[in-house]
């Protein structure tokens, strides 16, 4: 992963199902048959910077790397009973926050460093 002070490279696994192996299995199955058409396909690792059910909604974003070390960044959600992926696309530069895939209102993962500096409530 590219990995530098507040690269999306750096940022923890997050979401009370990160360490559901299953379900970033299955999340990482549906971003690898999904790729081409404009969705960029994953690495050989793929890791999640969130998975969880914010609404009842199981979502996800993912992480991985191309060869030459671009981070690349997935947002799938369980629709029905399988994964669907939403989009993926490379993030090259520091970013403050990611937005997750569905609810009704919009929802966003902080940078840690901004989560643990900010009391702000999206």
């Amino acid at each position: 992963m590219v990995s530098g002070p507040g690269t999306v490279g750096t940022w923890p696994a997050r979401g009370e199902l990160a360490q559901d192996e299953r379900l970033l299995r299955d999340a990482t199955a549906a971003w690898r048959s999904s790729a081409g058409g404009g969705l960029r396909e994953p690495g050989r690792e793929v890791e999640p910077l969130y998975l969880g059910r914010p609404d009842g909604q199981t979502v996800a974003l993912l992480r991985s790397a191309t060869p030459e070390g671009r981070t690349l960044v997935a947002a799938a959600a369980v629709e029905g009973d399988a994964w669907r992926l939403l989009e993926s696309a490379a993030v090259d530069s520091d970013v403050a926050w990611l937005t997750l895939p569905g609810g009704e209102q919009p929802r966003v993962l902080l940078a840690p460093d901004v989560a643990a500096a900010s009391s702000l409530w999206i």
